[in-house]
């Protein structure tokens, strides 16, 4: 069996390395990790392999003696809200997150409503493949079915809602036919906006756009709203743990100015560490150190770990993705939208005000793609060399924590990186200038191709 967890949990292509018969089997495993009460919350997304899965997982458990507490299709972040508001033990997400419909995973939420690490996902792997087998418990489990909705609402009320008047706001919302639809419509209705909602019928084919908040896979959706008369724009993915925020004209904020933002507003409540994936930028780092934290960067897709051994960390981040530990131990596009919406209306500033004072560069992210049959590793291998050869000598520092990236003395970097589910180099590039980034990026781009083309 190849190796189950990637990036972020375990995801594949449906059927092929992931199919009813995996997940049963991850599934029997995971009563290794339930405790005495064997309590189990469980959804997924709106993906068409999404309920043969969550099936599979369910029938397991339940043959095993837990109590399932299924969710329905409900956001990622509603799922790990829910862990600990039912005193759960585990916490199972079917989900793919923003990959195309063809793809589906799982991951694991312990029972802090924080996402497993490492650690965590090897000892389950190790068991899936050399632990012995739980047999079935005589009378079976228990089955709950629940509406998340409420508790989720009630939750986030308490934190962010009580003292907030209307908000009158037309907000638009793209919610990628995924499963955010019905939650951010009750927040907001709380809230008092007019939500003008686009692609809200669940549809695990995605047929607007890629379930991911590119900008390349939401140009039809940014011209749309540039068009409604509203204050603002959020998109969200598949199952609502990633969101991009968009300005009334329909130019999407970069990640960065959007983590930078809420490093600043919670560092100015709590100094400590900022912890940031490898593809992050100078606004982030720039903010962090003017407002009296530190950035500590990670591999993509694990910048929750460092949660589990820092006591320090009060914000956690990568594109798209925002933990503010002063909410959960979990990522929540749904938090952040409504944590702009109050902001607003708390100091009565529109949306370009509330983020002016954070700076600002040009950046460039691309893919390109390779043959599935390529030797992934050897691919690697030669791409990393070559780019080494090229920027080694002017660079002042190199990071090795995921994929390769290069620092240099005006400011400037690059990174270069395979993706951990799909057959694609990832480049990442970031400079002072226009001319500065577009010339990394070309010399760059046609030194991938060139790797990609003998390998071929």
């Amino acid at each position: 069996m190849k190796k189950l967890f990637g990036t972020s949990g375990i995801r594949a292509k449906v059927p092929g390395r992931l199919n009813p018969l995996i997940s049963s089997q991850i599934a029997s495993k995971l009563e290794y990790f339930v405790g005495d009460d064997k309590k189990v919350v469980i959804a997924g997304d709106t993906r068409t392999s999404t309920v043969a899965l969550k099936s599979s997982i369910m029938s397991e458990l339940l043959m095993l003696g837990s109590h399932v507490i299924d969710i329905g299709a409900a956001p990622l972040p509603v799922l790990s809200a829910m862990v600990p508001l039912t005193r759960s033990q585990l916490g199972i997400m079917v989900t793919a997150s923003h990959n195309p419909p063809e793809y589906n995973g799982i991951k694991v939420i312990g029972a802090n409503g924080k996402e497993w690490d490492e650690t965590l996902e090897l000892r389950l792997e190790s068991l899936v493949k050399h632990g012995a087998h739980f047999g079935p418990e005589e009378g079976g489990g228990l089955y709950q079915k629940i509406d998340p909705i409420f508790w989720y609402v009630r939750k986030l009320r308490k934190k962010l809602l009580n003292g907030i008047g209307k908000v009158d706001l037309r907000v638009a919302a793209d919610f990628s036919n995924g499963a955010s639809g019905a939650v951010v419509s009750r927040v907001f209705s709380e809230l008092g906006c007019t939500l003008v909602s686009l692609n809200f019928q669940r549809d695990g084919f995605f047929p607007a756009h890629k379930p991911e908040p590119r900008v390349e896979h939401l140009e039809d959706s940014l011209r749309i709203m540039a068009s409604l008369d509203v204050d603002l724009g959020f998109f969200f993915d598949g199952d609502a743990d990633r969101i991009a925020v968009a300005y009334p004209d329909g130019f999407l904020i970069p990640n960065d100015v959007l983590i930078a933002f809420f490093a600043k507003e919670v560092l100015s409540e709590k100094k400590g560490a900022v912890v940031v994936s490898i593809d992050t930028g100078k606004a982030v780092d720039e903010v962090v150190e003017n407002y009296g934290g530190y950035v500590v960067r990670t591999k993509l897709g694990k910048v929750h770990q460092p949660l589990s051994t820092r006591r320090d960390v009060v914000l956690a981040a990568e594109p798209w993705k925002i933990l503010d530990t002063r909410w959960g131990l979990h990522f929540d596009g749904i938090y952040v939208a409504t944590y702009i919406l109050c902001k607003m209306y708390k100091e009565r500033k529109k949306l370009s005000e509330l983020f002016e004072e954070i700076p600002l560069f040009p950046q460039i992210r691309t893919d390109m793609y390779y043959s599935e049959n390529l030797d992934k590793v050897s691919l690697r291998k030669a791409i990393f060399s070559r780019v080494f050869e090229e920027y080694c000598d002017k660079a002042t520092r190199v990071l090795l924590i995921d994929g390769i990236r290069f620092e240099f003395p005006d400011g400037s970097w690059l990174l270069v990186r395979l993706s951990g589910t799909e057959p694609k180099v990832r480049l990442y590039c970031e400079a002072r200038s226009e001319d500065r980034v577009k010339s990394l990026a070309e010399r760059t781009l046609s030194i991938i191709s060139e790797c990609i083309a003998a390998a071929e």
